[in-house]
């Protein structure tokens, strides 16, 4: 994993893996970063370059369904500043 802080102050993280077998890997990122140092979050933007997901279960267990992002609340493909303030 590789954290960037980039020319126009955005954050990248780009993830890299390698193996010496076929190996089933997912990954992923928690963290939350309230880049303005305090308050609320509503006012930052996420892109995130994902076409499908994979939806959970009741129980919150990946169901190996791959679904489109496309019009869900999981469609990050392009940055809204006023997407906080609407939800």
């Amino acid at each position: 994993m590789t954290y960037t802080l980039t020319d126009n102050n955005e954050l990248r993280i780009d993830y890299a893996a390698t193996t010496d077998k076929p190996t089933l890997i997912n990954l992923s990122n928690h963290a939350y970063f309230n880049l303005a140092g305090g308050g609320d979050v509503l006012g930052h933007e996420l892109w995130l370059n994902a076409d499908r997901y994979t939806p959970a279960d009741a129980q919150l267990i990946p169901t190996g369904e791959i679904a489109p992002v496309k019009a869900t609340p999981l469609d990050f493909n392009q940055a809204d500043p006023d997407r906080g303030a609407r939800e």
